[in-house]
């Protein structure tokens, strides 16, 4: 009797243990895991390393090219790149260059991201990389590109300028005046820009003197230069110049100056307008009759006053029909009417920018048939904010659906109050 009931129990437990466990095709029992905060009893809880956390790491970008700051002359299109790591996984990359994105390439097994960019006219560029993970970990990383233009453009300027209190970091007591005097341009054929560069303290004791300059680039009534110099004829430092035409603008509107110099640490020697961003308009007023100019590439088209539409790409010759008429009214309160016509379908990016050249809305953006058009910009920016009194610029870029470029134009136009 013993025996019997011995047996019994040990059949009921071998199938109650086939029921919870299972069994392998071949007999086995196969395994089972256990939650960690299963009921007490005996089990045996998961293995730890089982475990797999969420991923949390982010891709790391080794770096990014073009370097900071390469200039390319207009026209070129420009190879883009940039080295990553990761823990696996699949990733997607975004350009973004003067606020327009596109999709990078991404390459798994090298850890890479590649993307080629042709600009549609010159200026300083901040590039933006954008790298996400299968976790939608983000990455993101800059650069800058400079694109100018080898006519006739140039930036010079003459006079006496204001040093404010706190230019000078290491003496922040300092008020003073510069005598400044530079001239700069490029060469036809040049990829690097001629001129002179001098910016002299009135009290004396403090010179700085430009020896070489990298990039000049010109954005409507706006002019930057890039280059090296000396302080009292000695050391390397690097210099900022930064000028406001007043007279493209009109109105009154004085000229404007910015100087910064830096020295090979990234360390700021000298800035009249300390902690703007490199990119800021200048802001601070010359004194009196002293004055700076900026002038257009492109064969000396002048100040902007004359501007005219223009070819920027030559490629396929003069598409005869393209042309962007003058807004009307101008100047103009509410709201004022652009008028242009295409010989072809065409695609079109109509923006509004400006007079430091950035784009502040975009009146048509898209595919459009052959004929005249017209469309009207209400003066509000992209943001849904009314733009301020002064002078803009309506540009015009049509060309193909691939993007490249046919015909680019240019109208001045001013907003009242």
């Amino acid at each position: 009797m013993k025996k019997l009931i011995t047996s019994t129990l040990i059949a009921a437990c071998l199938v109650c243990c086939a029921a919870v466990c299972g069994a392998a095709t071949d007999g086995q029992p196969l395994p089972m895991k256990i939650p960690v905060d299963s009921p007490p009893g005996g089990e045996i809880p998961v293995d730890p390393g089982l475990v797999v956390p969420p991923d949390s790491q982010l891709p790391v970008v080794t770096n990014i090219g073009p370097s900071f700051e390469t200039s390319y002359p207009f026209g070129t299109t420009i190879n883009l790149s940039a080295s990553f790591s990761d823990n696996g996984g699949a990733h997607t990359a975004v350009w973004t260059i003067g606020g327009v994105s596109f999709a990078g390439t991404v390459d798994e097994g090298t850890g890479t991201v590649s993307g080629s960019w042709t600009p549609s006219m010159p200026g300083y560029y901040i590039v933006t990389l954008t790298i996400t993970d299968q976790s939608g970990n983000t990455t993101t990383i800059t650069t800058a590109i400079i694109v100018f233009d080898r006519g006739d453009g140039f930036m010079n300027g003459k006079g006496k300028l204001d040093v404010p209190a706190g230019s000078f970091p290491g003496s922040p007591g300092i008020v003073d005046q510069f005598n400044y005097n530079f001239d700069t341009r490029y060469r036809k054929n040049d990829l690097r820009p001629t001129g002179t560069v001098q910016f002299k303290l009135n009290s004396g004791g403090w010179q700085f003197d430009g020896m070489s300059t990298d990039w000049f680039v010109v954005s409507f009534a706006k002019g930057l230069i890039r280059g090296t110099g000396t302080i009292n004829g000695a050391g390397s430092y690097r210099f900022l110049i930064s000028g406001l035409d007043g007279d493209d603008i009109g109105g009154g509107t004085p000229d404007k100056l910015r100087l910064q110099i830096k020295d090979t640490a990234g360390a700021v020697i000298f800035d009249n307008q300390m902690g703007d961003p490199d990119t800021a308009n200048a802001t601070r007023p010359v004194v009196g009759s002293s004055t700076i100019e900026v002038r257009l590439p492109n064969g000396g088209l002048g100040h902007l006053s004359a501007f005219q539409p223009r070819v920027e790409s030559a490629a396929h010759g003069l598409v005869a029909g393209f042309e962007l008429a003058q807004n009307f009214p101008n100047p103009f309160r509410a709201s004022t009417q652009v008028r242009f016509t295409l010989p072809e379908r065409s695609h079109v990016n109509l923006t509004v920018l400006d007079v430091a050249g950035r784009q502040i809305a975009t009146v048509a953006n898209g595919a459009w048939d052959a004929g005249s058009h017209a469309v009207s910009w209400s003066g509000r920016t992209d943001g849904g904010m009314a733009a301020s009194r002064g002078v803009y610029f309506v540009r015009l870029a049509a060309g193909l659906a691939s993007g490249e470029q046919r015909f680019v134009s240019v109208r001045k136009m001013i907003v009242l109050d």
